[in-house]
């Protein structure tokens, strides 16, 4: 934290300095010139603060993971409740009409009509600004993977967590958590696939 301060203070005294030093043979600048250009090297400073005191955090999620920051433009990636990730399984017996499995809950997938642990499955992920109802491919895909194949697919839409809509570092640091998901989900998956042929 403390080199960043210094470099930052250290480039915004050279960056004042080459504008307004004694060198400059040109007229004297307006003090709005100077005041306009100060307040841009003390905002710089408050951003670079602000970044600082962010390195090193961690979250625990139980069931989910440990989380931690390891850099200056890091986020944390936020509470897993709050995105509500919604899992959508679609077969051959049910091709348009999507069973609701919920990710933290095994009696869902205990009780799934539909998914059969003799059927591969495949996964797919909408991304960052998208949502299953706003890109056709991903019904198309489903569609296609149906068609050419007995499969249990599973479509994972986590677009109910806009309020990251324009804040990409916020939705990187988030996509960590929906890998555990996934993961979480698949182990689900797996225990109910050794508890039927137990």
């Amino acid at each position: 934290m403390v080199v960043s301060l210094l470099a930052t203070l250290f480039i915004s005294s050279l960056v004042f300095f080459l504008l307004y030093g004694p060198h400059q043979r040109r007229r004297r600048p307006s003090r709005a010139k100077m005041f306009t250009t100060f307040s841009l090297i003390i905002l710089m400073v408050c951003v670079v603060l602000s970044k600082c005191s962010s390195i090193h955090k961690s979250v625990d999620y139980p069931g989910i993971g440990f989380f931690d920051t390891d850099g200056l433009l890091d986020y944390l990636p936020e509470d897993p409740f709050k995105m509500e990730p919604s899992f959508y399984l679609y077969t051959r017996e049910n091709p348009t009409e999507a069973e609701v499995l919920l990710w933290n809950n095994t009696e869902s997938v205990e009780s799934s009509r539909y998914y059969s642990n003799g059927r591969p499955t495949k996964v797919i992920i909408h991304g960052y600004v998208e949502t299953p109802a706003s890109r056709p491919w991903i019904g198309d895909m489903k569609d296609k993977f149906l068609e050419a194949f007995d499969l249990n697919v599973i479509i994972i839409d986590w677009s109910k967590n806009r309020a990251n809509r324009g804040r990409y570092g916020q939705a990187a640091a988030n996509t960590q958590v929906k890998g555990h998901w996934e993961g979480y989900f698949d182990e689900l998956l797996i225990s109910k696939m050794l508890s039927l042929t137990l």
